[in-house]
């Protein structure tokens, strides 16, 4: 009773109340500094010190009327309820604003502000004459009670704090825990929670996750490497799939430089020789949208360079060149020859030279982002843009400058002066192009040497339409487009080795 009745005389006081409405405005105000996704840090403890005022009007108002008793209940609780808001406060300007860019683990930021509430209770006993430590003295039998109940969180409590101590596990690491996988978003007084890569939520207790084998999937560093099966024929030795798709493979998004990509054969069957490509991600979040767009960038890759699962699936067709077979219908070759003919380049052939190239050329198809040639990179040979829509990058690759539709084309200086590439395209969505070779080139000017000359012309035109473009034309002048031509008839005659 005695405890009860010095418990009853502490109130916040006239000046207290004051200092307590300071308080609350530069809490409100220092919340609005917050985040958009950090201000509900804030928000009991402006709920608490706003409370504050209220309830010491209304205790002192029923003392008033009459009920002491009940004012002093009312005192003392709002006491306590304004302690735990300026601990609040005391938080959420250390955590939220001096260490705002710092990820600080729940059980951290709860367990401090749990001390710091105890610091402020001991000084305000203290100053009011009262010895904390009694409180905790008369209620030793209810202490030991609730701490055998609680046995199990306090435990988990500890479990969480020595995590952090050794810094085994942190917020946004990935784990993997009884086979569960999932990146650690909240480390809480009892447990973690781990969301995985479906969006579903897994809580785990901190005592699971320091006495279970947890793997950490982000420690050393975040990279983790990813292996993807893949058969071929036998028919492909290891070089050329090692060739065709680690290449590609490395310029994917989320894929690193460094280490980069290997294509290793695994198990050699009757038919077929099943290879692992692997690489390394930047996270393991990252792991299962990367390994996606690979398994996509393989099958585009594949179906361009006739890499076949298996040797049966090899079938002998009208057409082959440089190793690739390409079978097609008469309607088929009836569109490439179309397509060759909306090639302004190829206005100087006939029907039956059309046809030919048209026998010789190679359907490449490329999925939306991925890059179809590079700028200086050594080229022979003309894309025909089938459908889809292709994206001419600037000089430095940064911003598309062109956009080829159906029918358009690009490749023209390789094809015919074997020049390395002007520029880098990219496939703006999927796209199918026709790719023309100079060695096809090759045979039909040799049959008739005088088309080097008629395309020498137009490529003199289509410089000036193009230079004309990008408002740099030198070549409106009769002179300089002569030169030019001359200059362009004699290396296209000089590549192709015409007499």
């Amino acid at each position: 009773m005695d405890l009860w009745a010095r418990l009853k005389h502490f109130e916040l006081g006239w000046s207290g109340l004051a200092a307590l409405t300071t308080a609350f405005v530069v809490v409100l105000f220092l919340r609005r500094r917050l985040p958009p996704s950090r201000r509900h840090r804030g928000r009991v403890s402006v709920l608490l010190l706003g409370l504050g005022p209220v309830l010491h009007l209304v205790a002192t108002g029923i003392r008033v009327a009459g009920a002491p008793g009940v004012s002093n209940t009312l005192h003392i609780t709002n006491l306590f309820l304004v302690m735990l808001g300026v601990a609040g406060a005391v938080g959420m300007v250390f955590f939220d604003l001096a260490l705002g860019r710092s990820q600080i683990p729940t059980i951290v930021r709860d367990v401090s502000q749990t001390v710091v509430f105890g610091v402020i209770v001991f000084v305000v006993f203290r100053s009011g004459g009262l010895n904390p430590l009694s409180v905790l003295t008369t209620s030793a039998v209810a202490t030991a009670v609730i701490g055998l109940a609680l046995q199990g969180v306090i435990a988990n409590l500890f479990a969480g704090l020595l995590l952090q101590f050794e810094q085994t596990i942190a917020l946004e690491d990935w784990i993997q825990i009884s086979g569960r996988v999932g990146r650690i978003t909240e480390i809480r007084w009892r447990s973690s929670t781990l969301l995985n890569r479906e969006g579903d939520v897994t809580i785990v207790p901190n005592l699971q996750l320091l006495t279970q084998e947890v793997v950490n999937l982000s420690r050393p560093t975040r990279a983790r490497r990813v292996t993807v099966r893949v058969p071929f024929a036998r028919e492909h030795s290891p070089g050329e799939v090692d060739g065709a798709l680690c290449a590609a493979v490395q310029s994917i998004e989320g894929v690193l430089a460094e280490p980069p990509p290997r294509c290793t054969p695994l198990e050699y069957g009757r038919t077929d020789i099943v290879y692992a490509i692997s690489f390394w991600v930047t996270d393991a979040g990252a792991e299962e949208a990367v390994e996606s767009a690979v398994r996509r960038r393989i099958w585009y890759v594949a179906d361009r360079t006739g890499l076949h699962e298996s040797s049966a699936s090899t079938t002998a067709g009208p057409a082959a060149t440089d190793g690739v077979v390409d079978v097609w219908s008469a309607s088929e070759l009836a569109v490439r020859t179309s397509a060759i003919a909306m090639v302004s380049v190829f206005a100087p052939l006939d029907d039956n030279e059309r046809t030919t190239l048209a026998w010789r050329t190679r359907r490449r198809r490329f999925e939306a982002g991925e890059v179809i040639l590079r700028r200086r990179d050594p080229g022979s040979s003309l894309f025909v843009v089938a459908s889809g829509e292709v994206g001419v990058l600037a000089a430095d690759g940064r911003g598309t400058v062109a956009k080829l539709g159906t029918g358009e084309y690009f490749g023209e200086m390789s094809l015919l002066l074997g020049d390395a590439r002007h520029a880098t395209c990219t496939a703006l969505r999927e796209t199918v192009t026709y790719e023309i070779e100079s060695g096809a080139m090759r045979d039909v000017m040799t049959a008739r040497p005088k088309i080097a000359d008629d395309m020498a012309e137009l490529l003199t035109a289509r410089e000036t339409q193009l230079a004309g473009a990008r408002e740099s034309s030198t070549l409106s002048d009769p002179d300089e487009r002569s030169a030019r031509r001359a200059h362009l008839f004699a290396r296209v005659r000089d590549y192709f080795h015409l007499a």
